[in-house]
């Protein structure tokens, strides 16, 4: 395994609040958001945890990171970590809960990064408080 990034495809990706694994190898996704997180007040501490599926070309060693932005630009938080994908076919890449305080209705914007590329946009989440 180099450390060349191969073809990458993100098939899906999926916010939630926990991770963990079973015995078997099976993942499971604690508390998953949709299209919304709505929370009680501003500024709201939370952690956030991601699972990205992937289809990639190739077994390989790369460096990735996962970057969370407001819409106003604030820079939220950020996590990165070393992907040792074993073989070509389907892959995931999981994060542990990463600490983010949201100061603000508006997006919250995930961005990732695989190698020396460049930021591409994964996913939008709407933030928002809880109607009473």
């Amino acid at each position: 395994m180099s450390g060349e990034i191969p073809d990458i495809e993100i098939v899906s990706l999926v916010v939630c609040d926990e991770i963990r694994k079973e015995d078997n190898g099976k993942g499971i996704l604690i508390g998953v958001y949709i299209d919304d997180i709505l929370v009680r007040e501003f500024p709201a501490a939370l952690a956030l945890s991601l699972w990205l599926h992937l289809r990639i070309s190739s077994a390989a060693e790369f460096p990735f990171e996962f970057r969370f932005t407001e819409t106003n630009g604030t820079h939220a938080s950020e996590v990165g970590g070393m992907a040792k994908i074993k073989q070509k076919g389907a892959a995931v890449i999981t994060t542990p809960p990463v600490p983010i305080i949201l100061g603000g209705e508006g997006d919250l914007k995930i961005e990732s990064k695989f190698g020396d590329g460049e930021w591409e946009p994964l996913r939008n989440l709407k933030v928002g408080l809880m109607k009473a």
